[in-house]
């Protein structure tokens, strides 16, 4: 009866590091990938002011609202971010809501926080314009 020839213990010790490797690289692309795609990956849609107060896209100004009745499944599509300024290291992503194809609504998170902003006729006294840096 012939023998079984076993597996030299450095191939097992190669494949286990292999594949090992292999879940650490994909780990690190999963955590990395929504990370991207949260400060780097959108374009800039707005600009953000008076303590995300109020948010400007195009023409539109948002004022923040709270008591809407929405939870955060209802927020839709990413639209992009809205930022303070050119060097705003963190931006506020912005998502259409559900059931609001004109974007009367929207909903704006940074971090792990949000609220809902609703498109308003009342302006501010003071709209800055997205060049302008002081208040």
């Amino acid at each position: 009866m012939p023998e079984k020839k076993k597996c030299p213990v450095s191939i097992v010790v190669i494949c286990a590091c292999l594949l090992a490797f292999t879940v650490i690289a994909v780990y690190f692309v999963l955590m990395l990938y929504p990370l991207y795609f949260e400060k780097l990956g959108d374009d800039v849609i707005g600009v953000v002011y008076w303590g995300r107060q109020y948010i400007r896209i195009d023409d539109d100004v948002y004022e923040a609202c709270e008591n809407l009745g929405y939870s955060k499944l209802g927020k839709g599509r990413r639209l992009g971010k809205v930022v303070t300024g050119p060097d705003d290291d963190d931006p506020m992503i912005v998502y259409r809501v559900n059931g609001f194809d004109d974007n009367e609504i929207i909903f704006a998170r940074w971090f792990t926080d949000g609220g809902y902003y609703r498109k308003t006729n009342h302006y501010p006294e003071y709209v800055p314009e997205e060049d302008d840096d002081d208040p």
